[in-house]
């Protein structure tokens, strides 16, 4: 026999993200940091670029490219944390930051382990401090890897969430789904 109505049947955590809390949480979490450090680094591009020039990520001639890298990251920066404040393209921007936040948090551990008062023993891991380019100046790299890895977690909620309470977005219309009647 099937017990009890939808609600009753449904998880706590289905009705948790239902509620859209969770999502709002998440959205306002990422968001902030992202509009905020991304227009500080639009403010100064010249620091910016010097910051990317120390992950020897991208090939410095042509400059071409470091220099567009440099320039076009912390608008898209300030785009997704627009749309993840107003609560639209709330699950692409989601992806976007959780495809993000990787590259970034390797790369701040590889440039970490490459200092060389790291590699010959002269401070620790927990020690060892830089401006990693985030826009918040010198940050604690283990204390910065814990933050983008929380960040991470709230960018997978934007994406798997399936409540679009407190969105622009259309309630129950998922950013990706095909149009009725398709």
């Amino acid at each position: 026999m099937e017990g009890g109505s939808r609600e009753e049947r449904d998880s706590w955590l289905r009705r948790l993200d239902r509620s859209g809390v969770p999502l709002l949480a998440a959205r306002i979490g990422i968001a902030l940091p992202f509009i905020l450090f991304g227009l500080a680094k639009t403010t100064y591009p010249l620091d910016f670029l010097k910051v990317v020039k120390e992950y020897h990520l991208f090939p410095l001639e042509p400059p071409h490219f470091i220099n567009l890298v440099a320039v076009s990251l912390p608008w898209l920066e300030v785009i997704l944390g627009i749309a993840l404040l107003a609560g639209i393209f709330v699950r692409a921007a989601g992806i976007t930051i959780a495809l993000m936040l990787p590259v970034f948090t390797v790369a701040i551990f590889l440039r970490a382990i490459g200092l060389d008062d790291y590699t010959s023993g002269k401070i620790a891991f927990h020690e060892i401090e830089f401006d990693c380019g985030c826009g918040a100046g010198t940050v604690v790299v283990y204390e910065k890897m814990i933050e983008n890895s929380l960040f991470f977690l709230a960018a997978l909620i934007a994406v798997f969430s399936r409540s679009r309470r407190f969105c622009l977005e259309a309630e129950g219309a998922p950013a990706s789904a095909p149009p009725a009647g398709a």
